[in-house]
């Protein structure tokens, strides 16, 4: 099997890019005085990579990192294969 960067089997690296567009929206009535109105939406662009290593042919452990205009951290998770 041919690989990009020539892995062990075990390891699967990947990239990824995401283009979304948001639509936030919130009101703020703290008091029967105070009342803040306000929306905020636009094109949003992130980034991430991420590596899985497979203990058997099913199971992994899964670790990514990203971040752009609208999003950025991290996650680490199993992942199962069916």
């Amino acid at each position: 099997m041919y690989t990009l960067f020539k892995t062990p089997n075990k390891w699967d690296v990947y990239a990824a890019a995401t283009l979304a567009y948001n639509s936030f929206s919130y009101c703020y009535n703290g008091s029967d005085y105070d009342y803040i109105s306000d929306e905020s939406s636009g094109v949003g662009f992130a980034g991430q990579a991420g590596a899985r290593y497979y203990f058997t042919d099913h199971l992994a452990v899964n670790v990514e990192v990203g971040g752009g205009t609208f999003a950025s951290g991290g996650k680490i998770g199993l992942s199962y294969k069916f």
